[in-house]
């Protein structure tokens, strides 16, 4: 008898899942001990130290409001979380703008799996994580890397919505949009993702 009709089909599709789940796991493992070494060696760019030093008045004077005119208001809230100013500075900021980047490669692995299979969302993760540019970029503390990781979560719910007409996916997308427009007013253009989605 073919062993392979013992086994139910609903069982593969589990085993998948969890192989993909523990793979991803790997991945967003590997990337935050990757990116977190020699966190340091780069100079403080002046934008890091005005987000740090905004996030210390925001804990200072208990106002979330504190430097609301910069235009990335949940970035500051975000490091203010950390209290960077309370040890090093410089690398407490960095380290939580590689945690809230954990995020963004979540979502490129998930819209390459849901894209390519498990092979595609193993390509897709050694890309992003041994990018030259964000390996640098991606580590400092600005409301760029904060930003595009709402956005990539964005991109990652709207494919979804492009797949299956599902309310949970839509709000999602639109929650995380506005998380990106937060951390930095000049994401306002991705507010056309989900019209896109929409219209695939």
């Amino acid at each position: 008898m073919n062993q392979a009709r013992l086994i139910p089909s609903g069982y593969k599709v589990e085993s998948k899942r969890r192989f993909s789940a523990l793979i991803a796991a790997a991945f967003l493992l590997m990337f935050f001990g990757v990116n977190l070494i020699a966190l340091n060696r780069f100079p403080p760019f002046i934008d890091e130290t005005v987000h740090i030093r905004t996030g210390e008045l925001v804990l200072q004077n208990f106002s979330p409001l504190e430097g609301i005119n910069l235009g990335r208001q949940f970035t500051v809230l975000w490091f203010a979380l950390f209290q960077p100013a309370a040890s090093d500075a410089l690398w407490v900021a960095r380290a939580a703008t590689l945690i809230a980047a954990l995020v963004g490669l979540a979502a490129i692995m998930g819209i390459a799996r849901l894209a390519a299979g498990t092979w595609g969302m193993i390509f897709a993760a050694l890309l992003y994580s041994f990018n030259s540019y964000h390996h640098f970029y991606g580590r400092l503390a600005l409301a760029d890397p904060v930003s595009g990781t709402a956005v990539l979560a964005a991109l990652y719910f709207a494919y979804r919505l492009s797949r299956r007409a599902a309310w949970q996916d839509a709000a999602l997308c639109g929650i995380c949009l506005f998380l990106a427009v937060g951390a930095k007013i000049n994401s306002l253009p991705y507010y056309g993702i989900p019209v896109a989605a929409a219209f695939a």
